[in-house]
């Protein structure tokens, strides 16, 4: 199974990975200021943090571990995470 998408917004990472670029944001903060994602439960923030690294769209659903790897490089802070 992928996750591809916000489930908050229903925004898909490769639109958000595109509007990313065409805006030059390297964090999720950054790409905030052009679409919602993240801005909900915040669960996708890791996720779409790993695609601006990567340039990947359909992730892996990711443990513990590599979530809190991804949320600390993106700039966000999940709600409901510390």
């Amino acid at each position: 199974m992928a996750v591809n998408r916000c489930l908050c917004h229903g925004v898909p990472f490769a639109a958000a990975l595109a509007t990313a670029r065409a805006h030059g944001c390297a964090t999720v903060a950054a790409l905030q200021n052009f679409c919602a994602l993240g801005t909900g439960c915040g669960l996708c923030v890791p996720y779409m943090q790993r695609a601006l690294a990567t340039g990947e769209t359909d992730l892996p659903v990711l443990g513990s571990r590599e979530m809190d790897l991804w949320t600390a490089m993106s700039g966000v802070v999940a709600e409901g995470r510390r």
